[in-house]
């Protein structure tokens, strides 16, 4: 298949656009490629250039001097405060599909109870291979998988009703739902004082400024951490953005100040087969 691709290419004679210095606004964020970016025609990818994304100032995080990364060196790890991880009693995460690293290297460097909701993950379970594997993770006593989606709708589950049974412990969420963030928007405004942190990945943020502004300048927790998601590094406009907030009691801020994002070490390309961002900064 690679091959015919690359005859393809060959054949119609025009495999890449070319952009010198390329800027795109948006009300969030600014992309830029600097010298020679090419996007790539049939992919529709940027594949070269040295590619800046500028997000407004209120978006730069702080820097807690104990972050670590859970799960994998890719997509479905996130960078957090260690401090938090140590004071979480419970995980509670929203939209596993069938990639769990995130939970289980939780579990496992916390000793946190992790409970789990996503329907689509049982899509996965004609290959026996994944369902022993999962089901001997999640064994129902420490770690517990529910089929449900998070929403309004007939059938799914509200934020309020998965957080309800654990009014007296530190809750840590993760949600990555593929947009659906925004049906349950409300609840996460109105989350119990008991969440100490949450990581997520936002969809579309060029289509919900407003929203995500005001949530993260009103949020009783902290910005301190941001990624630039790499899947949809493409013209138009970039849409995935994680984020990482933490309740101020839970970490402490380095003395550093020339933070350069994305972090290395720390930071990962989602998809290691498409060019990431080479610089985010804040203005």
């Amino acid at each position: 298949m690679q091959k015919l691709i690359k005859g393809i290419k060959a054949l119609l004679g025009f495999p890449f656009y070319v952009y010198k210095n390329y800027q795109l606004q948006t009300q969030i964020y600014q992309l830029q490629i600097k010298g020679q970016g090419q996007l790539d025609f049939l992919s529709g990818f940027i594949s070269s250039g040295f590619v800046k994304l500028t997000l407004p100032k209120v978006l730069r995080p702080k820097y807690p001097q104990d972050l670590i990364r859970i799960g994998a060196e890719g997509d479905g790890g996130y960078v957090f405060p260690a401090s938090a991880l140590a004071a979480t009693d419970i995980l509670v995460t929203y939209g596993i599909a069938n990639d769990y690293s995130f939970e289980q290297e939780f579990r496992k460097r916390s000793g946190a109870r992790v409970v789990a909701y996503d329907k689509s993950t049982e899509s996965y379970f004609t290959d026996r291979n994944f369902y022993d594997r999962f089901f001997k993770f999640f064994d129902g006593i420490q770690s517990e998988f529910i089929p449900k989606f998070i929403g309004k709708k007939k059938g799914m589950i509200s934020i309020r009703e998965t957080l309800l049974p654990y009014k007296d412990k530190k809750i840590f969420l993760k949600f990555d739902i593929e947009g659906a963030e925004y049906d349950v928007w409300n609840e996460l405004e109105n989350l119990p004082d008991n969440v100490i942190a949450i990581v997520c990945e936002l969809h579309q943020v060029e289509l919900h400024t407003e929203k995500i502004m005001k949530w993260i300048e009103t949020c009783p927790l902290d910005l301190v951490h941001i990624h630039a998601n790499n899947a949809e590094i493409f013209m138009p406009a970039h849409k995935l953005i994680e984020f990482t907030l933490v309740h101020p009691n839970y970490y402490v801020t380095s003395k550093e100040t020339d933070i350069k994002y994305p972090i290395s070490g720390l930071d990962y390309q989602n998809l290691k087969d498409r060019k990431d961002y080479d610089e985010i900064e804040f203005l």
